[in-house]
């Protein structure tokens, strides 16, 4: 039995390397390996098998296949108190649940690689698990939880000079401080995934984080880094023959011209890219919805108006589509979608709703600004719902949330508001563009501009610091209201 075993073991790693090298064949010779091994009564050779078939499996799109028989593995490696078996097979198969939304599921699974792994001394394979949960904790919002599990994979793939491990958690890193906020720290980690890239020789993936360390430098204000990040990227994305790179280049060396004040060059950058993402034609691709929403910034910057109407109602209703899609479709999808944009609106929008603003759009400005929020609160219900381990309650809760998906028109609101009352929209400058409140009045609606972030912002974190420790912030709260509210109540009448 135990020659049998070792047989068929060796017969499924080696169809495993003839599938991936494209031999249709060694699929097949993966499925009598297991066989082999199922009649032989050789439990750790057929768990090995299974997880051979669910790799196979799962780059086919048979992921449900691969999923049981990654569990019938595990299960197969415990019966037999293989622990490093344990550890392999849970950590493949949390990362294959995570990558298809599977949050809470894939992170049993990875913890459980954790233990099995710290039992056998397996590191390397524990700095995988762990950099499988940071991916996880990043895509739910808890950054802090991502940063510590990203340092302590990358200790243990240093230890094991795993270059492409340390690579993708130094990623992890930079991402989680910078969704913190720490953007000069979140910089040094992703110049530091470059670097370990390109030590592995992996130059291709290091176009990505490179693309991230030039977003971040240019948030930070630091123009002259942003564009040596851009260079080198495109350097190596020649060298490696990524042409996908080429179409989204001019987007970000707009972004970098707009942001140094050359909008007649970030408007010749543009027209460079806008084939590429044809957001006017009605095609809703994921990364058309940046691309307008810098083209409606640009607008606003060079005064046509027009062009950031259609610009940002392009953005309004793409916004619609996809949570319109999302009730049609399934949790898992759903979750997914959490895993990531490219671009995204956190800076641009703000000044698009005080363009609109400006520009007495007010209708458009409400849309864009419900939409938004629409979809801020789907996300963060989704990653509730991400968190729940109970399956029946999971979808229960997801067909809650989208059997009420239409957002509300300005129209409709003023219509249901009493004469006496007043709903006001707040929304936070930041890059330079003011605070923006929108007074919505059963009769009119008006808007007020207020201070940016970096004036109230302060005033804010102040407020609150002194409030959680039990003491009325008197002073402070005259400070805030002097700011925020006075402005606004001041544009109120007197009903």
């Amino acid at each position: 039995t135990r020659y049998i075993g070792d047989w068929s073991s060796d017969v499924c790693s080696s169809d495993l390397f003839m599938e991936q090298l494209g031999d249709t064949t060694g699929r097949k010779l993966i499925f009598r390996g297991r066989d082999v091994a199922r009649k032989a009564g050789a439990r750790r050779a057929l768990a090995g098998c299974d997880v051979f078939f669910a790799q196979t499996a799962e780059r086919i799109g048979e992921f449900d296949a691969a999923s049981r028989v990654a569990a019938e593995a595990v299960t197969l490696f415990e019966s037999v108190h293989y622990l490093p078996g344990v550890a392999t097979a849970s950590q493949w198969l949390g990362y294959a649940k995570a990558e298809r939304g599977f949050f809470a599921e894939a992170q049993t699974d990875l913890e459980r690689a954790i233990r099995a792994a710290q039992q056998t001394r397996f590191g390397n394979l524990e700095g995988w698990a762990r950099s499988n949960l940071a991916g996880i904790y990043l895509t739910l919002g808890e950054g802090a939880s991502a940063r510590e599990q990203a340092a302590r994979a990358a200790i243990l793939h240093t230890a094991y000079g795993d270059l492409w491990g340390l690579a993708i958690d130094r990623r992890f890193e930079g991402l989680s401080l910078q969704s913190q906020g720490h953007i000069d720290e979140a910089c040094a980690k992703l110049a530091d995934a470059v670097a370990a890239y390109r030590r592995a020789g992996l130059s291709f993936n290091a176009v990505e984080p490179l693309r991230l360390l030039a977003l971040a430098d240019m948030s930070a204000g630091r123009f002259d880094d942003a564009e040596k990040a851009l260079t080198e990227a495109t350097q190596l994305a020649r060298a490696s023959g990524n042409l996908g790179w080429a179409e989204e280049l001019p987007v970000h060396q707009a972004r970098l011209a707009m942001l140094r004040g050359d909008l007649r060059g970030a408007d010749s950058l543009l027209d460079i890219a806008r084939p590429h993402y044809a957001w006017r034609n009605g095609d809703s691709t994921l990364l058309n919805l940046p691309f307008a929403a810098l083209e409606a910034q640009l607008a606003f910057r060079t005064h046509r108006i027009a062009t950031a109407d259609s610009a940002t109602a392009y953005v309004s209703s793409a916004i619609a589509r996809r949570r319109q899609r999302l009730s049609n479709g399934d949790l898992r999808a759903g979750l997914a979608q959490l895993q990531g944009e490219w671009g995204g609106l956190s800076e641009s929008y703000p000044e698009l709703v005080a363009g609109l603003v400006a520009a007495d759009r007010m209708s458009s400005a409400f849309r864009f600004i419900e939409s938004v929020r629409a979809q801020e609160i789907a996300d963060a219900t989704l990653r509730t719902i991400a968190r729940i381990t109970d399956s029946t309650m999971a979808r229960a809760e997801f067909r809650r949330m989208t059997a009420s998906r239409q957002s509300v028109t300005l129209d409709e609101v003023r219509r249901e508001m009493p004469r006496d009352e007043a709903l006001i929209l707040l929304t936070l400058g930041v890059a330079g563009a003011p605070t923006t409140a929108i007074v919505v009045l059963s009769d009119t609606t008006v808007a007020v501009s207020l201070a940016p972030r970096a004036t109230i912002g302060p005033l804010i974190d102040r407020y609150l610091r002194v409030a959680s420790t039990g003491i009325e912030p008197v002073a402070l709260g005259r400070q805030l209201g002097a700011a925020l509210m006075q402005p606004i109540v001041g544009a109120l009448p007197a009903r």
